[in-house]
């Protein structure tokens, strides 16, 4: 059983001294511990950079910063961090256009529109079964989102 977290293990590992190494090993794998490894958790990144969205909604570079609880909202790039700034706005106008109806994913008997992203190629499309993080009452509803909202939808899909 683990007595120590696997940041505070890969400390001791790291150590020039066996028998602190040794401590370490009887909490984590060599797996776990070595440098090579994976991360498991967002602390064992120890150090992020990349872009967040400032109170503005302007993405803005980090610089390199801690792995930390009060830093979770870094992303990797700026496409990514200006994608989530558009999933934000489309989630809140699909919301208001949806007049707050949300799917039952329950129920494939329900038709939900969608947008989908195709070879960069954008069109309204049904679904019964996979859940989407944005989805429309009807296909009236999605096409014109597409129509009046296509420049946000390219920025959310990356494009």
């Amino acid at each position: 059983k683990n007595t120590m977290t696997l940041q505070e293990a890969k400390k001791l590992y790291n150590a020039d001294n066996e028998e602190i190494k040794a401590i370490a090993l009887k909490n984590c794998t060599e797996n776990e511990l070595s440098n090579d490894s994976l991360p498991v958790c967002w602390e064992d990144l120890n150090e992020v950079c990349g872009y967040f969205i400032a109170h503005n909604s302007v993405s803005e570079p980090t610089g390199v910063i801690n792995a930390s609880d009060y830093n979770k909202n870094v992303f990797a790039t700026e496409k990514q961090a200006k994608s989530a700034l558009a999933f934000a706005q489309l989630s809140q106008l699909a919301h208001r256009m949806n007049n707050g109806w949300e799917p039952d994913w329950e129920d494939g008997t329900n038709k939900h529109s969608v947008l989908v992203d195709s070879d960069g190629r954008l069109y309204v499309d049904f679904d019964f079964y996979i859940r989407k993080h944005i989805v429309f009452k009807t296909n009236e509803l999605a096409k014109f989102s597409l129509q009046h909202h296509r420049e946000l939808w390219k920025q959310y899909w990356m494009m």
